[in-house]
């Protein structure tokens, strides 16, 4: 089996993306970057040249260092190999793939795994870019390229010129032709076998060596210093001609190039806290408008949690600003740790409906976003917690993938025939989730996902999340990720004391429940351990005459976001014209709810969306 080393370039702190064959080597100065043990300036190296050669101060370390490897490979901290060959994918005019930042399919997407890299890496003496032609991008061809572009000097290719037919004249015909092609190979993006890339290496740096001498680069800014790295591109070409007409039957491979407009760090993962103390894991989604809400509920939260147990936040951050970030930070006592795992460009592709993000598709990845626990309680944002959580964290799941609590509305609607959104075929309920969701009979058991205890080594087993995500990809849902939990999780579930799941709208869902159900509804109106403001209606923020809203304003009042969020419902009342509406609302909205209660049952299921209709505008 042939040791391959791919290169990658990084000249500041950036995502780092490596693994068994993709190694990072840092160049230029500065303090080094966290995560990359290869630096330009060990051992024999021209580091001090960095402003001049960019990446080829990498690219000389790599000739006089890495003696081993059978392969030998450059690529850049924004620029890769697409290794995904089967995939079909536009390139721009520059003939690159543009990417607007790292995702966590990024590696999957352009096969920059160990199996896709040896498949398209061995078996090749060479592996390039596809060749670009110039023409469409406003150039003739590679001279004019060089001489019309931004921070070239036309000076400098003649001198390269002149020192190629000096030194190395059997080059020259190359050179000329290379000069005059439309297509060509850019970016210093190649794999070699390790003697083809010695013998390119010491080719190169001894033309460059010449042509340093006699260029004059003394009085360029800091673009135009980059000459070096500008004439090697050129030079690749000049190279690759000459020793493809000499050697015809080297077996080449050409690849897409994939650029990534943003770099940025991504912490993807959750880091193990170090305490101690007996640790619970909980887990949140939010983006950057619900920080108000998820620092409410984080109050309430720690404001029954035990000061003997250490409470461990792991967010799922949809884009949450790092203002907002250091005010949540600053809520938490010395035993807790708050960690904020970046998602906000995940599930980009994702079409959503109702008031769903993309926020409410994290939990579905959560065995590979959080390793190394045993166990983590998921809490929806929308929610404020009235018990010591770490009790129900210690709920024995067995070998049970998730705790959850049964779903009281999503029985009533299939016992009230309600209709399913139009995209899945208006079914009723009951029918929906029997047939369309898949669940047959277990439609009676459906849980509701606000609170999940999830078992995590049971999920990693499982390794579910791939699939779940396809089938969210290629199917839409009425309730998106909460029908999938359910589709894939129903068999496996503990059943909680529905206390700790307390929606605050399930005295409007007593119709047709059995009496044994009701009851348990009643203990979860007189006694909840976590109201659930589930519905656009029922959330406080929205509507300040919610059921049970002043647990919420409680919890509001102890962060920083009190204030926002009454000025941003007082304009919302005002713009409604509702801010004079009591807590029993308008008469408009009393007569209608008197005339529905007088309406018999057949009636309401038929006009199930007009009254969703005027609730939202009454």
């Amino acid at each position: 089996m042939s040791t391959i080393t791919l290169y990658t370039v990084y000249h500041k702190a950036a995502h780092i993306l490596q693994n068994p064959y993709i190694t990072p080597i840092q160049v230029g100065g500065g303090d080094d970057i966290a995560g990359i043990h290869y630096r330009d300036n060990q051992g024999d190296n021209i580091a001090a040249k960095n402003d001049s050669y960019c990446e080829l101060t990498a690219q000389y370390w790599m000739w006089k260092q890495d003696h081993e490897s059978d392969y030998i490979g450059l690529m850049h901290y924004r620029r890769f190999f697409d290794f995904n060959t089967a995939a079909k994918r536009k390139a721009n005019v520059y003939g690159i793939i543009e990417e607007p930042a790292f995702n966590l399919d990024f590696s999957k997407k352009y096969g920059l795994t160990p199996e896709n890299l040896r498949a398209q890496i061995e078996g090749y003496d060479i592996i390039l870019p596809h060749p670009w032609d110039v023409r469409p991008a406003g150039w003739d061809n590679l001279r004019h390229n060089y001489t019309a572009s931004p921070h070239h000097h036309e000076r400098d290719l003649n001198i390269t010129r002149d020192v190629i037919a000096a030194h190395y004249p059997d080059y020259l015909s190359s050179f000329d032709e290379v000069m005059q092609a439309r297509n060509g190979y850019f970016t210093n993006m190649f794999i070699m076998r390790r003697a083809l890339f010695a013998e390119y290496s010491a080719w190169l740096f001894a033309v460059l060596a010449e042509v340093e001498k006699r260029a004059d680069i003394s009085a360029y800014d800091t673009q135009e210093k980059r000459v070096f790295g500008y004439l090697s591109e050129r030079l690749l070409n000049v190279w690759l001609k000459k020793k493809l007409a000499e050697q015809p039957q080297l077996k080449i491979n050409h690849l897409r190039r994939v650029f990534i407009f943003d770099t940025t760090a991504k912490s993807w993962y959750a880091q193990p806290v170090q305490t101690d103390k007996p640790v619970v894991s909980v887990v949140i989604a939010s983006d950057d408008n619900y920080t108000p809400h998820l620092g409410a509920l984080i109050c309430s939260i720690l404001d029954h949690f035990p000061v003997d147990k250490y409470l461990d936040l792991i967010i799922l951050d949809g884009g949450i600003s790092a203002l907002n970030r250091k005010l949540l930070m600053r809520l938490l006592p010395t035993h807790a740790n708050i960690q904020f795992l970046e998602l906000k460009d995940e599930f980009q592709q994702l079409a959503t409906h109702m008031h769903f993000s993309r926020a409410t598709f994290y939990r579905l990845i959560l065995d590979k976003l959080i390793p190394g626990r045993d166990k983590v309680l998921y809490i929806d944002c929308d929610t404020i917690v009235l018990d010591d959580i770490s009790t129900l964290f210690d709920t024995p799941l067995g070998d049970h993938a998730i705790g959850a609590v049964f779903d009281y509305i999503m029985h009533h609607f299939c016992l009230n025939d309600v209709l399913s959104i139009d995209t899945t075929g208006s079914l009723p309920a009951k029918r929906y989730l029997h047939d369309y969701v898949g669940l047959e009979d277990g439609w009676q058991r459906y849980f509701q996902a606000g609170v999940i205890l999830f078992n995590m080594e049971k999920l990693r087993r499982l390794d579910l999340s791939e699939v779940m995500i396809g089938d969210l990809l290629n199917k839409r849902y009425w309730f998106l990720d909460q029908d999938i939990l359910n589709k894939y999780f129903l068999g496996d579930v503990v059943y909680l004391d529905p206390r700790w799941n307390s929606v605050n709208s399930v005295q409007n869902i007593y119709q047709g429940l059995p009496a044994t159900y009701i009851a348990e509804l009643k203990t979860t109106e007189t006694d909840p351990k976590i109201i659930h403001y589930a519905g656009f209606e029922t959330k406080p923020w929205n509507n300040r005459y919610a059921e049970l809203a002043e647990y919420y304003f409680y919890y509001l009042r102890q962060t920083f976001w009190y204030e926002p969020v009454m000025f941003a419902l007082e304009r919302r009342e005002q713009g409604n014209g509702t801010t004079s509406a009591p807590p029993g609302r308008g008469i408009f909205w009393r007569i209608g709810q008197k005339c529905w209660k007088m309406m018999p049952l057949f009636a309401r299921r038929r006009l199930h969306r007009v009254k969703e209709y005027l609730k939202r505008k009454l």
